[in-house]
């Protein structure tokens, strides 16, 4: 779709997968019409409603360090 992801990525299942898929290999465990490739903070986001929050440095007059 053209869409980059930068930084660590993850792969999703679109339909969750369950102990039992996992002890039995069902199809839809490495099924690539269930996977989606994803962002650390999209995955965080899909699971746990939870957003990294990014780190804002205030600039100061006289700072000579890069963020």
């Amino acid at each position: 779709f053209g869409v980059y992801i930068e930084g660590p990525m993850l792969v999703h299942h679109i339909t969750p997968i369950n102990q039992s898929d996992i002890m039995y290999q069902t199809k839809k465990l490495l099924d690539p019409e269930n996977l989606i490739t994803v962002a650390v903070n999209t995955h965080n986001l899909i699971h746990y409603n939870k957003v990294e929050k990014e780190k804002w440095v205030e600039r100061v007059p006289g700072d000579t360090k890069l963020w």
